[in-house]
This record gives structure tokens, sequence and C-alpha cells, in this order.
């Protein structure tokens, strides 16, 4: 795979993030999620993404949320 090809892919992937994160959450959030996910795992296959990397995202997604979180928990906490 090219990396013209490869860009375009994770341009596509990206884009379609935007969108759906756009809208907000909603009552279908949870399919919502599904299907982002999906998409996401679908285009990845397409643009020739190993098993592990994919993991990899996984893993990275869930580094970042958790990051957050907790940087959300340490602000809101008062300094006692």
């Amino acid at each position: 795979m090219t990396a013209e090809v490869f860009t375009e892919r994770s341009t596509k992937i990206m884009a379609f993030s935007d969108e759906w994160m756009v809208g907000g959450v909603s009552e279908g959030s949870e399919q919502s999620l599904q299907i982002l996910a999906r998409s996401i795992i679908r285009e990845m296959k397409r643009s020739g993404y190993s098993k592990a990397q994919m993991v990899g995202l996984a893993s990275e997604v869930i580094d970042l949320v958790s990051r957050d979180l907790r940087a959300e928990s340490s602000s809101s906490t008062p300094n006692v």
C-alpha cells in the first residue's frame, strides 16, 4: 500500500469520526459507538493494518480516555 492510499483512507476515517462527533451524544449513542467502532476497524482492515496494530489503536484510545478522566478528576478535586 502506498503512502497516498494510506493517507487517503486515514483521512476518511478521521472525517467520519469528526462528522459523528459533531452530532454529539443522542439517544442512539450506544448504537452510534458500535457503528463508529465497526467503521474504524473496517477501514483499518481495508488499509492493511494488522490485528496487532488494531489492538494498538484500541490500547491508545483507552490510554487517552484514562488520562482525560484522571485530568478531569484531579482538576475537580479541591486542594485540601
